[in-house]
């Protein structure tokens, strides 16, 4: 099987450019776009990558004119798009570069496409492409579309209405969408063939929770976007109110850097480690007693997302404590400390894992691990989305055998 991949994965080196010039730090979306690409991969589908560099607008990020090229990642072969890095020839000049790149890429037809997210330009890409090819057109939907940002102004805000209209009508006639939760699929694709993918664990290295020093007190990470609606607020209240003894260490960027430079002063049990290189983000996980999600549940994000961070967590063999999120799938629950929403809830359940003897702490994290990437890995996910393709496609070939026939 093949599959054509029009999204925004690019290679390593061409993201750490845009990160050179970029304020909105897409880190997300980069990791998602090559889990799914390295999942397909691992499902024994060959991917031809079309992407394009993921850039805020210009002035916010600095490059007005953004040159396509063609990459190598792994054993996964790409090209990005050119476009014009400016509100609203964005939009124009990625539908025509991506027309025009996939067409070639195209050549040699592929059994499926697959839309990484909402993005109108790649959207009607594939859908002219898939009814050209004849191939069905299959949407991932990670999160709502074009989403208001501080940097809008009254055109930015019109314009993004004209690109949600053309979404939702990309998106009824899809062939089919993979979302990370529910929400999405009800909000924006009702009645579509669609299939739940909450995201795919990352295969990290065992973290070896023996090897901790004497008489230190258990340290508990969380490692992610520093939001208040991300729970780092709760979070940082939640040191106060344990009973327990135990060390607060956060990882990340946002808007909540100021507070918890201010609660760090104001507590030598938390320290703030900033933004790190994954290589680094592995080390710190390995050090850690206990990883901590605490996003609250009645959030609007808790709704329509799942956290990314929550699959790489348990990935880890480290023992996590999350929030309970209204996405979260019922297998999970048996490998996590649920917490009661807000500050005192969280304390308490961490408080009850740094309890724990060490035996039965290294166990839980162990077990945890290997469900993860038994159940949501890169090969059983690849897997999934595989079948997903094929169902999608007997689909979409009964229906236009039933079309031919109408008079």
């Amino acid at each position: 099987m093949r599959v054509m991949f029009l999204g925004f994965a690019v290679s390593d080196a061409m993201f750490h450019e845009v990160l050179s010039s970029d304020r909105g730090l897409p880190v997300q979306t980069q990791r998602f776009g090559w889990s799914v690409a390295r999942a397909l991969r691992q499902a024994d589908i060959e991917v031809d990558l079309v992407s394009a560099e993921p850039r805020t607008d210009y002035p916010h990020n600095t490059r007005l004119i953004v040159r396509g090229r063609p990459f190598r990642e792994g054993s996964v072969d790409g090209e990005s798009i050119s476009f014009v890095n400016f509100i609203g020839l964005k939009h124009l000049t990625r539908y025509a570069s991506a027309q025009r790149v996939a067409t070639r890429h195209g050549q040699t037809r592929p059994d499926a496409i697959i839309v990484h997210g909402v993005h109108s330009p790649f959207l009607w890409v594939g859908l002219r492409l898939g009814h050209r090819w004849a191939v069905p057109v299959i949407t991932i939907l990670t999160d709502a579309p074009s989403p208001r940002t501080a940097y809008d102004n009254r055109i930015a805000v019109a314009l993004k209405a004209v690109d949600r209209m053309l979404i939702r009508r990309a998106l009824g006639v899809m062939d089919g969408v993979i979302a990370l939760a529910p929400t999405l699929i009800e909000e924006l694709a009702p009645g579509r063939p669609n299939m739940l993918l909450e995201g795919i664990a990352p295969d990290l290295p065992i973290a070896l929770m023996t090897d901790r020093p004497e008489g230190r007190p258990p340290l508990v990470v969380y490692a992610g976007g520093l939001h208040e609606s991300y729970g780092v607020t709760d979070l940082l209240q939640s040191v106060r109110l344990a009973q327990a003894e135990w060390r607060l260490r956060i990882y990340g960027r946002g808007p909540a850097e100021a507070e918890i430079l201010r609660a760090a002063e104001r507590d030598e049990r938390i320290e703030f480690a900033g933004s790190v290189t994954p290589d680094e983000m592995i080390s710190a996980y390995a050090a850690a007693d206990v990883l901590v999600n605490p996003r609250p549940p009645d959030n609007k994000l808790a709704i329509t997302s799942f956290p990314s961070k929550l699959l790489e967590y348990l990935a880890t063999g480290v023992p996590v404590v999350s929030t309970d999120l209204p996405t979260l799938p019922p297998d999970y629950r048996d490998h996590l400390t649920i917490a009661r929403a807000g500050a005192r809830g969280l304390a308490e359940a961490i408080d009850e894992v740094v309890r724990q003897d060490l035996a039965v702490r290294v166990n839980r994290g162990q077990r945890a691990r290997a469900f993860i990437l038994g159940t949501r890995g890169s090969k059983p996910q690849g897997l999934a989305i595989k079948a997903f393709i094929h169902e999608v496609g007997s689909a979409a070939q009964v229906r236009d055998r039933q079309r031919s026939k109408r008079p």
